[in-house]
């Protein structure tokens, strides 16, 4: 009973003694058990010993393999010092249990982790038969049924190879067909020309060099096999990349796992029409030895319409593995000889595949390196967690008192840290607000990325001209944001001069198609990522200020009397520093591809940077904190019924509709903005033009128009939805 509950090897192991012609002993049921338990001690004792660190440790995970042919031992020792390679083993020693089944399978003793049986591992069977010979070796496996545990003179399974007529008990897979000696350890090959055809694969590594920045360029290997991308610690200083703090666990061939500590880095591509594209690298020491020269020019003879250029490989060494995650990016077979393949992708042609001409000499160091899962160390959650609970009712990052009511939500230390910064940012002028913006990373990062927004720029001009209506509206617009000195040209001397950081944005048209007006309008890319980082990732973004929607809606419908205004321009209404405008440079040529473009900046907050929204409000917001006490009825409606760019209110009393607008237009201005239109229920508008002839024509609205994204009826004093349907043919 309890031998059928024994692991197939350690049944091999107990009925290998009990019928060992060596034991003349016959055991009865009587005193079989106290033998069968002495044997299961002994290999408990075994399996623990073959389990400690002892047989783990780093000295015996890599060791020096040998070929010889012949069995004098100094003559193996001479012909090894000439060839002396390094074949990288796992201390398959080490490994537990390799009789463990699953769906009638064994472990495997070279991939411990995964069952299937030795016969049919593809890494086993992809060794030639002297690595065959030397993994079995190692691994104190069987020579006759390629089964760990126990030794070939011994193994009941034991029988001839007849391999071609073979005499020798040893397994057909290590079968020598060269051999021509009695043993099968003796072969004819000499040792440096073995070692030489492993080292030497005739598979050509998929290389490319490509460019990350105007100066720099990685040596990059495309890997189909791989699942996660690499870059060499070395190169990440070098390109001054910053990453995520990151633990890594390594599981190499042997199931010896590894915990290293490794970095998650943003790394950016440039393709040949300049576009980035952005990928994520782990680090680690090496990916390969120095790259080897190969003949290229012979790829000339077999490729037609192809240059040495197309095809050159880099030198040095690998800097950045891509894995297949990016597939996307990976090169595609543009042309075949035989199995040697010509590649391309955005980012340029390589050779790839095997051909008897070329043999690739370059040794991949990640070949048997796998990674399991990855431990992110992410601050910001740190952060998150430790303010659970202690949320700040202050929500204006300065006040003392906590009844303060700055925003709709809680915010958190975090947030209350960078209102502060933002408050104190915003500089009064003597009719506008100047905005410092909140950096936490060091502007002096910023790296040039002139090139790849000049190549950006010519992609937008390209779509631009094949629409000569956008061509214009985009034209239009950049034309008004100089007329407004929202953006105004630098000259030479001005760029010669300056010595603070500097950093390019791109811009490209966004599309409308339900607007008449504007059907192209021009947005600024502040989240375009370089180098791994955007400009939006050196900011603070500041808690949500906004106020919440449900109680403006409610005071709006509280009054007999609505009033509404939009504010004209609100982000473009506050100014920015000089360090803040030098970051907001664009490139912009009036669409006449035929000179160089000129150099221009963003001299106030521009939208798509992400404090924009909170300098914006916080600089409204102070702006009728100012003149509280003259107008608490204005200051407070600018307050407290905001809603980003509109102001909405209700009063029971017509003429103090009237006044309270006159108001807000004053208070506004003062701080540099300023009130594009008023729009007001139909039940007052006789009585406003007879009781303030002086306010804009704009306070006159028509019938319905159109606030917080809603349509408003301003004759039925209702909110509508329209919503368009369309059917299906």
């Amino acid at each position: 009973m309890i031998e059928e509950k024994l692991p197939p090897d350690i049944l091999e192991k107990w009925v290998e003694l009990i019928k060992n012609p060596m034991f003349a002993i016959q055991y009865d049921d009587v005193n079989q058990f106290p033998l069968l338990l002495k044997f299961l001690v002994e290999q408990k004792g075994i399996l623990e010993y073959m389990c400690s660190d002892l047989r783990s440790n780093e000295s015996s995970s890599c060791m020096h393999v040998h070929f010889a042919n012949s069995c004098n031992e100094e003559e193996t020792k001479s012909k090894n010092a000439d060839c002396d390679f390094d074949w990288k083993v796992d201390n398959m020693k080490g490994l537990v249990d390799y009789s463990d089944t699953k769906k009638g399978k064994a472990l495997c003793w070279i991939h411990p982790k995964e069952y299937h049986n030795i016969t049919d591992c593809p890494s086993f069977l992809k060794m030639n038969v002297e690595e065959r010979f030397q993994a079995v070796k190692d691994c104190d496996v069987c020579w006759s049924c390629l089964k760990p545990g126990h030794k070939s003179i011994y193994c009941y399974k034991r029988k001839k190879c007849n391999e071609k007529d073979c005499e020798l008990s040893h397994h057909q897979l290590l079968h020598e067909h060269q051999q021509t000696s009695g043993t099968a350890n003796h072969h004819k090959s000499d040792p440096s020309e073995t070692a030489l055809h492993i080292r030497n694969s005739s598979c050509l590594l998929q290389l490319m060099s490509i460019k990350v920045n105007s100066e720099d360029k990685v040596n990059v290997l495309w890997d189909g096999g791989a699942t996660l991308s690499l870059i060499t610690f070395r190169k990440a200083r070098e390109l001054g990349l910053h990453g995520e703090d990151v633990k890594l666990v390594v599981t190499k061939v042997g199931g010896v796992s590894e915990e290293i500590n490794s970095s998650r880095y943003h790394l950016t591509f440039i393709d040949i029409e300049g576009i980035e594209c952005e990928i994520i690298a782990y680090g680690i020491d090496k990916i390969s030895t120095d790259l080897k020269d190969i003949n290229i020019k012979e790829a000339l003879k077999l490729f037609k319409n192809v240059t040495v250029d197309d095809i050159c490989r880099p030198t040095g060494e690998i800097d950045v593995l891509v894995g297949f995650e990016y597939a996307g990016y990976h090169p595609s077979k543009k042309e075949s000889i035989e199995h040697l393949l010509l590649l391309e992708n955005r980012f340029g042609k390589c050779l790839g595949g095997s051909h008897q001409l070329f043999h690739e000499k370059t040794k991949k160091l990640v070949k048997h390196v796998t990674i399991h899962h990855v431990k992110y160390s992410e601050m910001e959650k740190f952060f998150e967690i430790e303010s659970l609970g202690v949320q700040c009712k202050p929500k204006c990052g300065g006040c003392q008192c906590g009844k303060c009511s700055l925003g709709s939500s809680d915010c958190t230390i975090k947030e209350e840290k960078e209102m502060k910064m933002i408050e104190q940012g915003l500089v009064r002028r003597e009719k506008h607000w100047e905005a410092n913006y909140p950096w936490i990373r060091d502007p002096a990062l910023l790296k040039d990325n002139k090139a790849v927004i000049l190549a950006i720029l010519k992609s937008t001009e390209r779509r631009l001209l094949k629409n000569q209506s956008h061509a214009d509206t985009y034209q239009a617009q950049i034309v008004d944001m100089i007329e407004r000195n929202v953006a105004r040209k630098l000259s030479k001397e001005e760029i010669d001069k300056y010595d603070g950081p500097v950093q390019y944005i791109s811009h490209h048209e966004v599309l409308k198609k339900d607007s008449v007006s504007t059907p192209c309008r021009i947005v600024f890319n502040s989240s375009a990522k370089h180098n791994g980082y955007s400009l939006n990732d050196y900011w603070a973004k500041g808690p949500d200020v906004i106020n919440n929607m449900l109680g403006i809606l409610l005071r709006f419908r509280e009054g007999q009397f609505a009033l509404a205004g939009d504010i004209r321009k609100m982000y473009h209404s506050v100014y920015l520093s000089t360090l803040d405008s030098h970051t907001h440079r664009f490139l912009w040529r009036d669409l006449d591809t035929t000179k160089d473009p000129d150099t221009y900046i963003m001299t106030r907050v521009s939208f798509g940077d992400k404090p924009a929204g909170t300098i914006a409000t916080v600089a409204l917001r102070k702006t009728a904190q100012e003149h509280s006490q003259m107008y608490p009825t204005a200051a407070l409606s600018i307050v407290q019924n905001s809603y980003i760019d509109d102001i909405l209110d209700s009063f029971d009393d017509a003429n103090e509709l009237s006044e309270t607008a006159s108001n807000i237009e004053w208070i506004l201005s003062t701080g540099g903005f300023s009130i594009k239109a008023w729009l007001t229920s139909s039940n007052v508008q006789d009585e406003l033009r007879n009781t303030n002839p002086n306010l804009s024509p704009d306070l006159l609205s028509p019938e319905e128009s159109k606030i917080l994204g809603m349509f408003w009826d301003q004759v039925g004093d209702n909110f509508k939805y329209k919503v368009k349907i369309e059917f299906l043919s």
